[in-house]
């Protein structure tokens, strides 16, 4: 399970990361300083993800032995 967030900042478009908990907090960008409240996760990023796999693989082609 995903226990951050990633979120550009407002002012310098820098990724900031911050932990699920400060979700709703403000902070400050390390960069640019500029006043920043740390957004709730988009649904996309709280939905599982899916892998399918139908277990079906093809054999490796083998080299003649002659």
């Amino acid at each position: 399970m995903i226990d951050h967030i990633s979120f550009p900042c407002p002012g310098c478009r820098r990724t900031l990361r911050a932990s699920l908990q400060f979700v709703g907090r403000s902070c400050r960008c390390p960069r640019c300083g500029h006043q920043v409240v740390i957004p709730p996760r988009t649904p996309a990023e709280q939905s599982a993800m899916l892998v399918l796999d139908d277990g079906f693989r093809q054999p490796r082609k083998q080299p003649f032995n002659n």
